[in-house]
């Protein structure tokens, strides 16, 4: 989902964005700048995360890739979530 569709609860508002950014320059005695920085590193880095998920889960992305990206651990969730979600379908075909 994109900024641009997100529903207006999932975006933060100008208040409550500006007392998180005040919160973290009090505790962590970084400048605004710095934490901007990280929060925009670290929002990247999560949404890539979870476009890799989605592609490799839909088949678009190959498992080298997703390994690379994600590492074996996620991948081997993953894919045992993708079987076992097969299976249910399969039963309940089946059934």
């Amino acid at each position: 989902m994109s900024v641009a569709t997100a529903a207006p609860e999932m975006l933060m508002s100008a208040a409550p964005f500006s007392r998180a950014i005040c919160f973290l320059v009090q505790y962590t005695r970084e400048d605004e700048a710095t934490i901007l920085v990280n929060a925009l590193r670290f929002g990247l880095d999560l949404l890539y995360r979870q476009a890799v998920e989605q592609a490799y889960g839909d088949d678009q992305m190959p498992q080298a890739e997703a390994l690379a990206a994600l590492g074996s651990a996620r991948v081997a969730e993953l894919d045992y979530a993708k079987q076992a979600l097969l299976a249910d379908i399969e039963r309940g075909l089946t059934s």
